[in-house]
Order: C-alpha cells, then structure tokens, then sequence
C-alpha cells in the first residue's frame, strides 16, 4: 500500500513539473514576441529611479514652503 502511494506522488510531481515548465516556456514566448524583454533587475532599477526623481521633487516642494513661510515671518 506504501508503495502505491509512493509512486502516486512521484507521477504527481512529475506531472507537475512538466505542467510548470510548459507554462513557464508559454509566458516567456509569449513575452518575447510582445517585445517586453525587461529583465526582473531592469524593472527593479526602473522604480528606483521613478522613486529618487519623485521624493527629489516633493524635497524641492517642501524646500520652497519652508522658504516662503520664513519670508513671511521674517515680513
């Protein structure tokens, strides 16, 4: 009986991992024909970028409201 189930779960995961290779093949064709090669790295690189240009434009906005509220003050 232990030896059925044994071999149960090895065709399952064989089975398995034939699906997953299939399915990762499918997306990465599919993926080159659209021509979205970017890598994991390059996206990654992307949104640091988008993130240091967007947190240097709010220090200039909160920069320029300091400075007027202490022209103010100083008035």
């Amino acid at each position: 009986m232990r030896e059925g189930k044994r071999n149960f779960a090895m065709l399952a995961s064989a089975v398995a991992g034939v699906s997953l290779g299939w399915l990762a093949v499918d997306y990465l064709s599919k993926r080159q024909e659209q021509g979205e090669n970017k890598s994991v790295f390059e996206c990654v690189k992307n949104f640091e970028k988008k993130l240091y240009a967007d947190g240097a434009m709010r220090a200039n906005d909160i920069e320029r409201i300091k400075q007027e509220v202490n022209d103010k003050i100083v008035k």
